[in-house]
């Protein structure tokens, strides 16, 4: 990695510190030569040699992010990291992108916050439906949101929650996505543990449409609000749930080995309906408990309607009054109240 480099765009940069590596690649904090702005580098890579399959899979995943970043946030915005340049230098494409100091969500959940602090401390779940709606308004679906890929900004006020790594995103260019080959509905799968059940089974030749993809991003939402409001920290947190739920050491059997070799938090999608609920139910505030409900609905259709009730929730311009709801607010009107404050 050469410490001082100069981009397309004439712009020079100062490589400071690497701040991670994943499949795609390396992100550094580096420094902008003529400003003395702050920015993260991220640099797109694989390991060992470099064959022309691997050189074609390193560039379209540059194009996917570039493409995303571009069209999703032009300019800055709180909901998501933006893209200030992007180029192909002699050791592979970058993005430059706003700078965030902060730490991931997965560090505050895994030894970082304590569950009962979490439990109430709704800023999570507000800026993750507040910043889906940005990006899914502008025709993007993330498709791997998780822990690793929410980060949170320490140079906001109260704190922000932000999207982050935007490789495996999806831009809306048709209403179906039919999946062929290896190629998930829109590149990638993104990770299974956050991934609802039509996405991780889907088979080649199926068609998907926008809605779906969408709803793909609701459910890994749920997923990770499941974690914030429920995780204690144990390393036996997940053989516990199973422990719990099966009735029989058969049907602890079929759901032992689902767990990730890289996280301790289980194959989500795979749990049956029933023991979803368990875990919703888990959660102490009623509105909360319905919003991640309605999150976690294994139907994909029924998800992207209901994701229209979890807006309604949190609007707090929306009436609570029993008009046709058939008094379903009554009971938690009071809980939905004090989560829109």
């Amino acid at each position: 990695m050469h410490n001082i480099e100069t981009s397309k765009s004439g712009k020079t940069y100062k490589y400071v510190q690497k701040l991670g590596s994943g499949t795609y690649g390396t992100t550094w904090m580096a420094i902008d030569q003529d400003t003395g702005e702050k920015i993260t580098i991220k640099v797109f890579s694989r390991p060992g040699k470099l064959d022309q399959e691997k050189i074609e899979d390193i560039t379209e995943d540059w194009e996917i992010e570039v493409g995303a970043l571009k069209k999703v946030l032009p300019q800055c915005s709180p909901s998501a990291v933006c893209i200030k340049d992007y180029w192909f230098g002699k050791d592979g494409a970058k993005i430059a992108m706003d700078f965030i100091r902060g730490e991931s969500l997965n560090k505050q959940i895994i030894g970082g916050i304590r569950l009962a602090a979490r439990r109430n401390d709704h800023t999570l779940l507000k800026n993750l439906i507040d910043g889906i709606q940005v990006i899914h308004n502008k025709g993007i679906v993330h498709q791997d949101i998780k822990g690793d890929n929410i980060m949170f900004d320490f140079d906001y006020p109260q704190g922000l929650y932000r999207y982050i790594d935007f490789g495996l995103s999806c831009i809306q260019k048709a209403k179906k996505i039919k999946k062929v080959r290896d190629n998930w509905p829109c590149g990638s799968i993104g990770t299974r543990y956050t991934a609802p059940h039509e996405i991780a089974t889907v088979k080649n030749g199926v068609t998907l449409d926008w809605n779906t993809l969408e709803a793909h991003d609701y459910w890994s939402i749920g997923v990770v609000l499941l974690r914030w409001y429920t995780f204690d920290g144990s390393r036996y947190y997940y053989s516990s749930i199973i422990d719990k739920y099966a009735k029989t050491q058969k049907a602890a059997d079929k759901l032992a080995n689902e767990s990730n070799a890289y996280s301790i938090f289980p194959y989500y999608y795979k749990f049956p309906q029933m023991l979803i609920c368990n875990e919703v139910g888990k959660i102490k505030e009623p509105s909360v408990r319905a919003i991640v409900g309605l999150l976690l609905e294994k139907n994909p259709k029924k998800r992207w309607e209901n994701f229209k009730t979890v807006k309604y929730i949190l609007d707090p311009t929306a009436e609570l009054c029993d008009k046709g709801k058939k008094g379903e607010w009554i009971p938690i009107k009071a809980s939905i109240e004090k989560l829109r404050l």
